[in-house]
């Protein structure tokens, strides 16, 4: 019986465009095709719904891993602003669409970082992929994000424990409509609790002009941080905010990035 990773090997075949999020798992996943010498692009889809921190670290990562990085923009359409269940999908089939169109004009097969513990959620994405014919290695193969991580480390990857993350809209409750300007302002909240607190798992969550701030092992934080935190978020239009310890999407933001 095959090995896990030659079975894996043999999913990503030859000649393919990595969809890149700079991620542990698509990271991972470059860098095993550039290990085995196989042709690869990692392409990235830049949207009003990502942070320019988790750009910057793609391009970062891909530099790192030495692999072509393409990087395309395109606008986010009205089917994901309207922030309903089925945002992800939509959003979903627009990046994708992204990346075959990069991907087909070399005569690539697009592939991506979905592991088999995603399997297990609520993600309306998985469908988008499956509809554009995109593979996916890690879940067909069955690796667990546990076991991706593990395979990061071993192969000298400095995202190897870096927190999960998902697209800006997962901040806003499905119902209410996406807006741009609010997307700038959550994006801006969370990079300066990064700045005050370091890296590690948060969300900046709003919920009309109030915003509900979780933080991975917040018992760690002391008042004065949490104070300095709830300061920058108010200059920034937030007019409540809470504090509690990080935790899973719910279904109520959930998107599959």
């Amino acid at each position: 019986m095959p090995s896990k990773f030659e079975e894996l090997r043999k999913i990503v075949g030859d000649r393919v465009a990595i969809a890149f999020s700079g991620g542990v798992d698509s990271a991972t996943l470059a860098a095993l095709c550039r290990k085995w010498g196989i042709e690869a692009i990692a392409v990235t889809v830049k949207t009003d719904l990502m942070a320019a921190r988790d750009l910057e670290n793609a391009k970062r990562v891909a530099e790192e891993i030495g692999i072509e990085h393409v990087i395309v923009e395109v606008a986010v359409p009205d089917a994901v602003l309207e922030n309903t269940p089925q945002r992800c999908y939509y959003c979903k089939k627009t990046i994708i669409k992204a990346i075959k169109d990069v991907a087909e004009s070399r005569g690539f097969r697009v592939i991506d970082g979905t592991n088999a513990d995603d399997l297990k959620d609520f993600r309306p994405g998985l469908k988008a992929l499956e509809e554009e014919g995109v593979i996916s290695p890690w879940a067909m193969a069955g690796f667990t994000k546990k076991e991706i991580r593990r395979v990061a480390k071993s192969l000298g990857l400095s995202v190897h424990n870096r927190p999960s993350n998902s697209c800006l809209a997962t901040r806003i409750p499905f119902g209410e409509r996406i807006e741009v300007e609010w997307l700038r302002r959550i994006e801006g909240a969370e990079e300066a609790v990064i700045d005050i607190i370091g890296e590690r798992r948060i969300r900046v969550r709003k919920y009309g002009k109030n915003a509900a701030v979780e933080i991975e092992g917040i018992e760690e934080i002391n008042d004065k941080k949490l104070e300095a935190i709830e300061s920058i978020l108010k200059k920034l239009g937030f007019e409540s905010i809470t504090f509690s310890e990080s935790k899973t999407e719910s279904k109520t933001f959930f998107c599959n990035r």
